[in-house]
C-alpha cells in the first residue's frame, strides 16, 4: 500500500476519530504516572559499585539512542501534521524519550562514566531511516523499539547494585511500557481504517526485522559496533527471547481483533 492512510475521506475520518481516542486514554495515563528528575530520583544516594561498570556502558549508548528523538520527532511532525491526535501522541512520547536520555546523562556523569557532548551532538547528524517509511511500518517498527527497551531497561535495573539506578531505569522501562500500548492499538486503528493489506505489510515486516543480517534503524543511529555490543548483552541476558515471545502473542492478538 503506497499511501499512509487510506485517500478514501471515510477512512482518513475513522483513523483520526480511533486516533483521538487513543490519545485521550494514554495522555491521561501518562500525566498520571509522569516522574520528575529532579523530585523522583535520589541522586544524593547514589552508591558506588565497581561491578555496575560494564552496565553503564549500556546505559550509555541507550542513552544516546534516547537523544535520536531530537532528530525523528520534527521530521515526523512535518510530514503528519493532517494527523493532529498522531502529532499529539508523537509530542507526548518524544518529551518522555528526551527525559530519559537527559536522566541517564545525570545518572552516568553521578557515576564518573564519561558523556561525550560531542557525541551527542553528532548523532543528531545521522539520517533519519524512518523518513521514508509510510506511517503504518514507522509505529511498527516503533512499537517493536518500545518494546525490546521495556525489557532491556528493566533486566538492567535487575542486574545493577546501585539501588539509584534501579529505580530509574524501573521509571523509564514503565514509560516504555506506555509507550508500546499506544502505539500498539495505534497499529490496530490503522489495520481496521485501512483494511486487512495491512495485515500483510505487518508480517513482511516483522519477517525483515527478524533478518539478523539487516542493520537496524538504532544501528545505524549509534554505530554498529556500538549496536552489536547491547544486542550481545540483550541476547546473553535473554531480551531477545522475552521480546519475540511478547510479540508473537500481541501479533495474533491483532489478527484475533481484525477478524473478529
Amino acid at each position: 500500500m503506497a499511501n499512509d492512510i487510506s485517500e478514501t475521506p471515510e477512512a482518513l475520518q475513522t483513523f483520526n476519530q480511533a486516533s483521538k481516542v487513543i490519545y485521550m486514554k494514554y495522555y491521561g495515563l501518562l500525566e498520571k504516572r509522569r516522574w520528575a528528575i529532579d523530585q523522583d530520583i535520589d541522586w544524593d544516594q547514589i552508591e558506588d559499585h565497581p561491578q555496575d561498570q560494564p552496565l553503564l556502558e549500556m546505559l550509555y549508548i541507550a542513552s544516546l539512542i534516547e537523544t535520536y528523538t531530537f532528530t525523528t520527532t520534527p521530521n515526523f511532525l512535518r510530514r503528519y501534521r493532517h494527523l493532529p491526535w498522531i502529532i499529539a501522541l508523537q509530542m507526548a512520547r518524544g518529551y518522555e524519550e528526551c527525559k530519559h536520555g537527559n536522566a541517564l546523562w545525570r545518572y552516568l556523569e553521578a557515576k564518573d562514566f564519561p558523556v561525550d557532548e560531542a557525541q551527542i551532538s553528532a548523532i543528531q547528524e545521522v539520517p533519519d531511516s524512518f523518513e521514508g517509511m509510510d506511517l503504518f511500518a514507522r509505529n511498527v517498527l516503533s512499537w517493536l523499539s518500545e518494546v525490546e527497551t521495556t525489557v532491556f531497561y528493566r533486566k538492567v535495573s535487575e542486574r545493577l547494585l546501585d539501588p539509584v539506578g534501579k529505580s530509574l531505569l524501573a521509571l523509564i522501562s514503565q514509560d516504555e511500557r506506555v509507550h508500546g500500548s499506544f502505539l500498539y492499538e495505534t497499529i490496530l486503528a490503522q489495520i481496521q481504517s485501512d483494511g486487512a493489506e495491512r495485515l500483510a505489510q505487518l508480517q513482511e515486516i516483522l519477517i525483515d526485522y527478524q533478518n539478523p543480517n539487516k542493520e537496524s534503524h538504532y544501528g545505524a543511529a549509534v554505530g554498529a559496533e556500538s549496536f552489536a555490543q547491547i544486542r550481545e548483552w540483550a541476547n546473553q541476558a535473554g531480551v531477545n527471547d522475552e521480546v519475540s515471545e511478547f510479540v508473537a502473542q500481541r501479533t495474533r492478538q491483532l489478527m484475533q481483533a481484525v477478524q473478529a
